[in-house]
């Protein structure tokens, strides 16, 4: 939901179902669909699950002039424009996905000793908070939250 936030802009209201519906021995939800609708006009939808075999990690932005796919297993952008044929944007050369994890690490550290801001903003954590907290309260009323 964090990036869907920072590429889509606010959220104005979401409906959610979900809980904890699988065998798995863990206390929390592990399955939600969530959908969203943003002030600006657009709708979208989260799906996320703790069970899924292979786990799967991708976005897709639908839009009036084209498509866009990543999947994170590969780093690779598709872009499809008024449904041409699909154009491959692999990751950059020599990517490694373990860098973005240690590129987080380092910037944790510059942050403690106050070399860097954060890329990341205290609302931004607020925000990432309040619509979690929205999506279970739909879950538990089953209804539409207004942010």
């Amino acid at each position: 939901m964090d990036y869907l936030h920072w590429l889509l802009g606010d959220i104005q209201e979401l409906f959610a179902f979900g809980g904890h519906l699988s065998d798995l021995e863990v206390p929390v939800e592990d399955t939600a669909e969530i959908s969203f609708q943003f002030t600006r006009g657009m709708v979208g939808s989260v799906h996320l699950n703790y069970n899924q075999l292979p786990p799967v990690h991708r976005l897709e932005i639908v839009g009036t002039t084209g498509t866009i796919r990543w999947d994170n297993a590969d780093g690779v952008v598709q872009i499809s424009r008024a449904g041409g044929a699909w154009e491959a944007i692999p990751a950059p050369a020599g990517f490694e996905r373990n860098w973005m994890f240690m590129e987080e690490m380092r910037h944790f550290i510059a942050l403690s000793k106050g070399i860097e801001e954060p890329v990341c903003t205290l609302q931004d954590g607020i925000w990432a908070l309040r619509l979690s907290l929205a999506a279970l309260q739909s879950i538990d009323m089953g209804k539409k939250i207004r942010l």
